[in-house]
């Protein structure tokens, strides 16, 4: 009996010594399969914060490069800009310089006679040394042929160029003119002259130039000139086509003139203004 319970301890002492062998070395592999995968998983943890780190770079870099080419367009566009405002400047001067050359030609080329209108001035030296030359056609001038009808008198028509002439001047800081009743009639009959001899001109075939026509209806002056125009049948269309053209409109707004005087005919609105300074 003693002997069984001998041999039964026996072999449980050497089941338990094979259990903690086999333990010892089972539990030492799977400690090595743990740390294992421990070392593993750290790796796969460094290796993705490296491609995150280096995502990272790439979009920085990516973003600095964006803002660099778009600075470069910013800078180009300004320059474009800057150019187009160059050309543009550039064009604008040679238009102008072009209109201005245009405006000297237009002048330089301007005619002794214009098709509506003319003009001229003349002044008159109170002490001179020589008598005036008279024309063949002053000499002749009670042989030419003499208006129809004598001088009606100052119309509404006359008057009212009278008083748009003035209103010119005014507005340019100069004097109003009076109005001389015989410098009127002297207008009046160069206007019927026209109308009657047929002929559109400073130059009169009756009465010669209007300085000598002024001197023969006894006007004396030291400064005198004439406006002549036709088809304009109100006093507004006739003042404005006058003060339109540099030469009439110098006339009108001439400084030294004091007096004026306007004759009007209805036919065909032939209009003389005759200026002078007493």
């Amino acid at each position: 009996m003693k002997k069984s319970i001998r041999l039964v301890a026996a072999i449980a002492s050497v089941a338990v010594l094979s259990f903690i062998l086999i333990y010892t070395f089972i539990g030492k592999d799977m400690l090595g399969q743990d740390e294992i995968l421990v070392s593993q998983h750290s790796l796969k943890d460094v290796q993705r914060d490296e491609v995150k780190e280096g995502t990272k770079g790439i979009k920085v870099f990516q973003e600095l490069a964006e803002q660099k080419r778009q600075e470069e367009e910013q800078l180009r566009l300004e320059q474009e800009k800057l150019e187009q405002e160059r050309i543009a400047k550039e064009k604008l001067e040679q238009e102008k310089l072009k209109k201005e050359e245009e405006e000297k030609s237009r002048i330089a080329e301007s005619t002794l006679e214009e098709e509506k209108q003319e003009t001229v001035v003349q002044k008159k030296q109170e002490n001179t040394s020589q008598p005036k030359p008279k024309t063949e056609e002053k000499k002749e001038a009670p042989k030419s042929k003499q208006p129809s009808t004598g001088y009606p008198g100052i119309s509404t028509y006359e008057n009212e160029v009278v008083r748009l002439t003035n209103i010119e001047r005014v507005n340019n800081g100069l004097p109003e003119l009076t109005m001389d009743t015989k410098l009127s009639e002297v207008a009046w009959y160069k206007s019927r002259d026209m109308v009657d001899v047929g002929y559109f001109d400073h130059q009169s075939p009756t009465y010669g130039s209007p300085f000598d026509m002024m001197t023969q209806f006894g006007v004396s002056y030291t400064a005198a000139g004439e406006n002549i125009a036709y088809g304009y049948p109100t006093p507004e269309a006739v003042v404005e086509g006058w003060m339109n053209s540099p030469g009439h409109r110098a006339n009108i707004l001439n400084e030294m003139f004091t007096h004026i005087g306007v004759g009007h005919v209805s036919e065909g609105h032939y209009a003389t203004q005759m200026f002078m300074r007493k």
